[in-house]
């Protein structure tokens, strides 16, 4: 019987339509479902344990997935670029979400990263720009780059306190935030952080961050002022390029 589907075994398939996997298959390989815009459905079998690399990506069309509780592994891009994938059940076995994993997925509106997850892999929610809401629970310890990147829709997030640094490019593009409090618990700000958040008009740093990355507010458009805390002894490169409308700067000592 077939174990498996393969690598790119049915990548660039743009006439299929369903497909139906049979109860001896226990892996989906890389890329085996690339680019098949026309795909709208796909029955997974209960035997199956990894899902590849990529496998999904760009299945436009693909409206619904319900993945096995056997499943323990899925790779980074699995679902990038699904735009019609309104959400993923994820099994208990996953533990972290993978790099990019739901990358360009426009037709996210909402998610609740699950309980058992305490690793959220670099880009994973990039550019879900239709992401309006994102909850995250307390038992996340790790946030990846980029990983909230261009969701334009999201107007408020909360890091979970076990996050000590708002990672390189985290809120890059989010156009809908308006204001934001970084809590005291950050110790750093990273490069290109709120990078063209071009609707942010308040933000409040706290005096227990000590460093703050390149172009970490650059092209912020709206923020009238802001307050560097004392521990903060350089201004970074182009730290406040392109923020035309700010009118009020404070450095501390």
């Amino acid at each position: 019987p077939v174990t498996a589907v393969a690598d790119s075994a049915f990548s660039g398939n743009t006439t299929i339509t369903s497909v139906k996997i049979p109860d001896s298959v226990t892996s989906i390989g890389s890329q085996s479902f690339y680019g098949c815009t026309s795909l709208t459905g796909v029955t997974l079998p209960q035997s199956l344990t990894s899902i590849g690399e990529a496998a999904f990506y760009g299945c436009t069309a693909l409206t619904g997935l319900t993945i096995p509780e056997t499943v323990a592994s899925i790779g980074g891009y699995a679902f990038a670029n699904c735009t019609a994938l309104p959400e993923v059940v994820l099994p208990q076995a996953i533990t972290a979400l993978s790099e990019c994993l739901f990358y360009g997925c426009t037709g996210l509106t909402q998610y609740t990263v699950p309980s058992q997850i305490t690793s959220l892999g670099d880009g994973v929610f990039y550019g879900c720009s239709n992401l309006a809401s994102l909850t995250l629970h307390e038992g996340i310890t790790e946030i990846g780059q980029y990983a909230f990147a261009n969701c334009s829709g999201l107007t408020s997030i909360s890091l979970p306190g076990n996050i000590t640094s708002i990672n390189t490019g985290l809120f890059y593009g989010c156009s809908g935030l308006t204001a934001y409090t970084i809590t005291d618990r950050i110790t750093s700000i990273g490069e290109g952080a709120f990078y063209e958040c071009t609707n942010l008009k308040e933000l409040i740093i706290p005096e227990t961050v000590t460093s703050i990355g390149n172009y970490a507010f650059s092209s912020c458009t709206s923020l009238t002022g802001i307050k560097l805390p004392s521990k903060v002894t350089t201004i970074s490169d182009s730290l406040f390029n392109g923020c035309t409308g700010l009118t009020q700067f404070t450095i501390d000592n």
